[in-house]
């Protein structure tokens, strides 16, 4: 025949699976081949094609599963730093001032995380100097109220003293004048704590440092020596003199003697030094033989930040601050020798 027959079959012979495929052969043959058998052990494909399948399978699956951990590893690096952040945004909400994110990225992440750690630095600064600002001013006004009750008896003494200066032998007469100094040291401390945060002008002359030095410490011996608290003075000969208030200079000098006998609860000794400072400068220095002060005292000593005495504002060390920087000086704390 002209057309082409094809036939197929399958069977199954030793649990193995064979396919015949019969075609016939043309016309224009040879009569002895009427067709062509192909004769094929199916089984092998099959198993050829299950292991492909079962390797394509595996693949998909190792491929998806390492698709997942990369996608949950980036997820994660970005969700875990914003919770970190939403937490702190959280805490900062509820009132807290000391919280803080360390997040080590350089991306935006990063950047927020940073922003975020300084705005609550920025936060905590500006509270506590809102809180100081209103405890000043609770002080001024109590202040206020002190030296209006104050300023008169302190008047009437100081003109008692000076009718009595007038009767007195004249071997009194020194220590009557060191009596009217104090006074006039006190009408000072109540216009100095009346202008606390912005003092009066000062009223300069030329004066010698090391006998104002001398000048205040022999009016403090008398109760440095009931403390039993000795003074040693270091005063280096031969300093020029300066253009100081005198009057603000002996206040610094009595807050900074006070407060070093003040830590010697038990005796001790007091040392008091001049010398040439850097950049002709002049330095005076006190010392005082006591524990010390902790550092974290140190870091809010002269801002008025309260006083670890019983009966203390702070306020002593913050007015000598002010006076020194005054005077265009400056004033720190360090441990003594």
């Amino acid at each position: 025949a002209s057309a082409t027959e094809v036939g197929e079959y399958r069977f199954t012979a030793d649990e193995r699976n064979y396919l015949l495929v019969l075609r016939s052969s043309s016309g224009d043959r040879a009569d002895r081949y009427r067709a062509v058998a192909a004769f094929s052990d199916q089984s092998d494909v099959r198993s050829a094609t299950r292991r492909g399948g079962l390797w394509l399978a595996a693949v998909a699956f190792t491929g998806t599963t390492l698709l997942a951990l990369v996608v949950y590893r980036v997820a994660r690096s970005v969700t875990g730093p914003v919770a970190e952040l939403a937490w702190m945004a959280g805490a900062i909400a509820a009132g807290e001032r000391d919280v803080r994110v360390d997040v080590q990225r350089q991306d935006e992440v990063g950047m927020l995380a940073q922003s975020l750690n300084t705005m609550t630095e920025r936060l905590a600064a500006y509270e506590t100097q809102m809180l100081e600002q209103g405890r000043l001013a609770t002080l001024g006004e109590l202040s206020a109220r002190v030296a209006h009750e104050v300023r008169n008896p302190l008047t009437a003494i100081k003109m008692q003293l000076q009718l009595l200066q007038d009767e007195l032998p004249g071997e009194a007469g020194p220590r009557m004048d060191a009596l009217l100094d104090e006074v006039d040291r006190l009408e000072l401390i109540v216009a100095s704590t009346l202008q606390l945060g912005r003092p009066d002008a000062l009223q300069r002359r030329r004066v010698k440092l090391n006998a104002l030095v001398r000048e205040v410490v022999r009016l403090l011996e008398p109760r440095l020596q009931h403390r039993l608290v000795d003074v040693e003075l270091h005063l280096e000969e031969g300093l020029p003199d300066l253009q100081l208030d005198s009057g603000r200079v002996k206040q610094i000098l009595h807050n900074l003697v006070n407060n070093a006998a003040e830590e010697l609860s038990a005796g001790g000794t007091i040392r008091v030094r001049t010398c040439r400072g850097n950049n002709d400068c002049l330095a005076l220095e006190v010392a005082d033989s006591g524990p010390g002060i902790s550092i974290e005292m140190r870091e809010r000593l002269f801002t008025g930040g309260g006083s670890a005495k019983p009966a203390g504002f702070g306020l002593g060390l913050r007015v000598t601050r002010e006076l020194v920087e005054l005077h265009g000086g400056s004033i720190e704390v360090d441990q003594s020798d």
